[in-house]
């Protein structure tokens, strides 16, 4: 009787750690996976850079509701809406003009930041 209980006390014990294991793994995949994705968007969101114009900001962001001036925006990034980067321009032509111009140059950037969406 002692030894049947053992047996099966050692099959449970087996069974939980080939389980605990298993899921062990899966964390690990997963919060790999995840690191790589953040990766690839920070490769991606430091490939802006101040000099650069407004026309480059659109390939990787796009803009975000709320205030902003002709010179000082907020964007998204287009994978991620919570993604965000502040950006300071120089008006390149017609700089009376209120409207946001696509040569307009890039002054300061902030670093990519995580917030909640601001929608108008």
């Amino acid at each position: 009787m002692v030894r049947k209980s053992l047996l099966i006390v050692a099959l449970i014990l087996t069974v939980i750690g080939f389980v605990l294991r298993t899921h062990g793994q899966r964390s690990q995949s997963t919060s790999s996976s995840h690191n790589q994705w953040v990766v690839g968007i920070l490769k991606e969101t430091n490939s802006i850079r101040v000099g650069m114009t407004r026309k480059d900001v659109l390939n990787v962001f796009t803009t975000e509701g709320g205030i902003s001036t002709r010179l000082s925006r907020t964007y998204i990034y287009r994978g991620c809406p919570n993604i965000k980067v502040d950006i300071q321009f120089q008006a390149v032509q017609a700089p009376n003009d209120y409207r946001e111009r696509l040569d307009d140059k890039i002054v300061t950037l902030s670093k990519p930041y995580l917030e909640y969406t601001v929608s108008d």
